[in-house]
């Protein structure tokens, strides 16, 4: 599946093929349509996989990581930070670049997550909702709210 070459630059050679199974891993593989906002798109991609591997790195070894072969996805954090992915790769496409940039991305990665309790106003109720997911997962794993342990959350 990482191997697939995507038919055009712009398509996320994930979608499809594993995007609910590599959440991160796909929010990772788009980019921004505009050559203006496209540093401030991989600063948001920055925040997500640094919040990850950071907490990943307190909690697991690569180990356990490497051994599992299960079907269901690698349940390496106590959340998923799967409606976090997908706002990351909505606020690549064109029609959300006013909410992209209004995301203080440039800021230290505690001080992004804080900043995040006042979200941005969108017209999209799922964009809202994956925004929510986004702010929840970026402030536990640094440590700004408490990790919720559900036998089957994601």
């Amino acid at each position: 599946m990482f191997a697939r070459t995507p038919k055009h630059t712009s398509d996320n050679p994930v979608m499809g093929r594993g995007v609910t199974r590599h959440p991160t891993y796909a929010a990772l593989c788009n980019t921004h349509s505009s050559d203006q906002l496209k540093k401030k798109f991989r600063l948001l991609q920055g925040h997500l996989l640094f919040a990850q591997a950071n907490e990943l790195h307190s909690r697991n070894n690569r180990i356990d990581y490497e051994a599992y072969d299960g079907q269901n996805p690698w349940k390496g954090l106590p959340n998923s930070p799967a409606l976090g992915c997908l706002a990351v790769r909505e606020l690549s496409l064109a029609q959300f670049s006013d909410t992209l940039l209004l995301l203080s991305v440039e800021l230290a990665p505690a001080n992004f997550a804080r900043s995040l309790d006042r979200l941005p106003l969108t017209d999209s109720s799922d964009l809202t909702e994956h925004l929510k997911g986004l702010r929840s997962f970026l402030q536990k794993a640094n440590g700004i709210r408490e990790w919720v342990n559900r036998q089957n959350s994601g």
